[in-house]
């Protein structure tokens, strides 16, 4: 609005467009006035996105591993790839603060293979080294699966690192099957061809049709941690889950708890036939060296 939000022509071109991009972070089909914080947030994100761009140049991008238990017997059966980015002065800096940028920004893709290739030649280094794990599973974008050198790229990794595709499993968030029910299809058709493993993540939080279930080669359901956190005290929250675990085995499809932190929780899912899980009950995300001397230790 002229004169509050800028005197000149070029002022006030820049200021709406910072108002526009508010309006499409809350949905779209909307729209927004322009805040002076608006001017600060566009600052700090520009910011970011160069660190994030230096960050990748130098390597700072690693992966740590959450390991995945079968909570009946307590014994690790996987690990969850986690990205983390860690600078010079060993601060990390986790996805919660960065992902959305790199996502929009389109760094995901780059980045990505670069994390995928750590992956597969760290599933071949610990088959070497008789660490026992099932799969290991890998977060990847909605991004990453519309690039069309994604597949030409997993064809070709799989190929140069020995990396059997049996140990590997693809976790995909409900909201891009939501989007394009066509599109995924035919995208986790490929997967599947592939002979990779496919987890569907956050299960529960996308408001859809569960019709897509019977549609798609899933393999594994994700319960996001939003429904186990207030595990036993939330009567909603313990319905949903029984839900979710009940529909699952009904399909044959294998079920994860997430974010497992209490024995009460852990009790819970047992008596309702969930036996997987991942959280802060069992371990914290871990780095490569610390699960080589874990498994030395035993």
């Amino acid at each position: 609005i002229y004169p509050e939000n800028g005197k000149t022509h070029q002022e006030l071109l820049k200021n709406a467009d910072a108002a526009m991009y508010k309006a499409k972070e809350n949905g779209r089909n909307t729209y927004s006035f322009y805040t002076k914080t608006m001017t600060q947030k566009a600052h700090e994100r520009v910011m970011q996105e160069t660190k994030l761009r230096e960050s990748m140049k130098n390597n700072d991008f690693t992966v740590y591993y959450q390991p995945l238990m079968n909570i009946n017997t307590h014994e690790v059966i996987g690990y969850e790839a986690l990205l983390r980015c860690i600078d010079a002065d060993d601060s990390v800096m986790y996805p919660d603060n960065f992902i959305s940028i790199i996502e929009q920004t389109g760094l995901i893709i780059d980045i990505g293979k670069k994390i995928l290739e750590k992956v597969f030649l760290q599933a071949v280094s610990w088959k070497r080294m008789n660490i026992e794990y099932e799969k290991i599973s890998i977060n990847i974008s909605a991004k990453q699966l519309k690039d069309p050198e994604f597949f030409p790229f997993i064809e070709a990794l799989f190929q140069r690192t020995k990396c059997d595709p049996d140990w590997i499993e693809f976790e995909i968030i409900e909201s891009f099957i939501i989007d394009d029910i066509v599109e995924a299809i035919n995208v986790l058709e490929k997967i599947h061809t592939l002979g990779i493993n496919i987890s569907l993540d956050d299960f529960g939080t996308g408001y859809s049709s569960l019709s897509y279930l019977k549609k798609l080669p899933i393999s594994k359901l994700k319960i996001d941690k939003s429904f186990i956190d207030d595990i036993p005290f939330d009567e909603n929250d313990k319905i949903i889950t029984k839900t979710i675990i009940n529909l699952a085995n009904d399909m044959n499809i294998a079920v994860l708890a997430e974010g497992v932190e209490t024995i009460e929780q852990e009790k819970f899912l047992i008596e309702n036939g969930c036996s997987l899980a991942q959280g802060y009950l069992y371990d914290e995300p871990l780095s490569v060296d610390d699960i080589n001397k874990k498994w030395n230790a035993i």
